[in-house]
């Protein structure tokens, strides 16, 4: 069940990334809430192995930075 104050805004499917990446590059607060409806599971990577991966993959960062998340 969501909080009063929290507000759905989408569903995600199997494979689905979710993540501000904006808030990794600037170094701000992450401003998003993510909550599992059922079991399921979630691999994290560290800020700094991502940093990584996004630069040798530059289409990705383009991608990425200009959405809060990716379905």
């Amino acid at each position: 069940m969501l909080c009063p104050e929290a507000k759905l805004v989408d569903e995600f499917l199997t494979g689905s990334f979710v993540g501000e990446v904006k808030a990794l590059l600037n170094n701000t607060v992450l401003t998003t809430t993510v909550k599992a409806m059922t079991d399921g599971l979630i691999y994290k990577i560290s800020k700094d192995d991502f940093l990584n991966f996004l630069s040798k993959n530059p289409g990705l960062l383009v991608s990425f930075s200009e959405n809060k998340y990716i379905i």
